[in-house]
């Protein structure tokens, strides 16, 4: 074989190996920088729940502590919870049963001001009467939000 055509041929082969091994390692480090955006992403989405979930907590707090002779504070855990249900939903389907117990819990707090009553004593001074299940239902929110802050780490340790 004529040396001109090896050596134009081992050429055009160095060429083409060249070409592929360049668009695997562009491949590769495109796919490497979506899963760093990914993984950040998903950070953010986890810092902003947590940031949401301690505002329900502090909104909630204050909720309950509010006796019934004050007006209550304007309870604004509903548009919280709303926000923390869609990013859980686009960025963390894992976390929207969470979420939703979460939720569920949150409410049942609101509904308790509504059945708290008061009623005279033998003094006739009024007296604060909560539900037979308030304190179930403080306790069922104060375990859903740790279950939460849970998962919520879990998920923070697996983005590092």
């Amino acid at each position: 074989m004529d040396p001109i055509i090896v050596l134009v041929v081992s050429n055009i082969v160095v060429f083409i190996a060249s070409l592929g091994g360049g668009a695997i390692g562009a491949i590769l480090i495109n796919r490497n920088t979506q899963n760093q955006d990914k993984r950040k992403k998903e950070k953010e989405v986890i810092e902003e729940l947590s940031r949401l979930a301690v505002k329900v907590r502090n909104n909630v707090n204050a909720y309950l502590s509010v006796g019934l002779y004050a007006p209550p504070p304007d309870f604004e855990a509903s548009d919280l919870l709303l926000q923390m249900m869609i990013l859980a939903n686009l960025y963390l389907p894992s976390l929207s049963s969470n979420i939703e117990a979460f939720s569920k819990t949150v409410l049942k707090v609101k509904e308790l001001r509504g059945r708290t009553s008061l009623k005279p004593d033998e003094y006739g001074s009024r007296v604060e009467i909560r539900p037979d299940d308030y304190d179930q239902v403080v306790e069922s929110f104060n375990k859903s939000l740790s279950d939460l802050m849970h998962s919520l780490q879990e998920l923070a340790q697996k983005t590092r």
